[in-house]
């Protein structure tokens, strides 16, 4: 089980990435002992689970739990924990961060950003541009929710390419990252005993 959160003032998604496809949900609460599930509601192997309803500036625990169908096969993950970032009452950005999740896809992805100040305050209410080095990949333009800026990312060819986005704000490069585009990908996945 690997994970990592993407962290905005009042939420968290929390990418995981398994070996085998399973269904997936994140324990979490203010306490090791956590107390409270969200749930992602298909088999995969790699997954984005959103938790909402968080309260910025507090520390949160978490454990991803992964099993198949009948739950007779169960894998939890360490528990980590996170603290959210305070939204910032100026819209100067010192740095961004850009993440698109599944890194392999087999033809759709995730571009999820999130803009910051010099003290680690999330900026909402930005108008970002993705920019893709690839004719390929089709991108949406940016939506966002309480700081956390999503893109759809639509691969269109038949062969494996790596795809590099950027990620734009009046003009000016804020962050990069790259994916590895697969449409034969799905076709390798190994499935998970039941």
């Amino acid at each position: 089980v690997s994970t990592s959160p993407i962290l905005t003032a009042d939420s968290a998604v929390i990418l995981v990435r398994l070996e085998h496809p399973a269904r997936i949900s994140v324990a979490f609460g203010e306490t090791p002992t956590l107390g409270n599930r969200a749930d992602y509601s298909t088999q995969t192997n790699q997954a984005a689970v959103r938790i909402a309803g968080l309260d910025s500036g507090k520390r949160y625990f978490y454990r991803v739990v992964a099993e198949n169908d009948n739950a007779t096969n169960r894998v939890l993950g360490q528990v980590r924990s996170f603290e959210l970032p305070v939204f910032s009452s100026a819209n100067v950005v010192d740095r961004a961060e850009l993440t698109v999740f599944p890194a392999r896809p087999s033809a759709n992805a995730t571009a999820y950003a999130i803009f910051f100040d010099r003290q680690d305050r999330v900026i909402g209410g930005l108008v970002p541009q993705l920019r893709v080095d690839s004719e390929q990949v089709s991108a949406t333009k940016f939506s966002e929710v309480a700081g956390l800026y999503q893109a759809a990312l639509d691969f269109q060819a038949t062969s494996r390419q790596i795809v590099r986005t950027s990620l734009l704000l009046d003009g000016e490069e804020y962050a990069g990252a790259t994916a590895l585009f697969d449409p034969n990908l799905e076709d390798r996945a190994p499935g998970l005993e039941q």
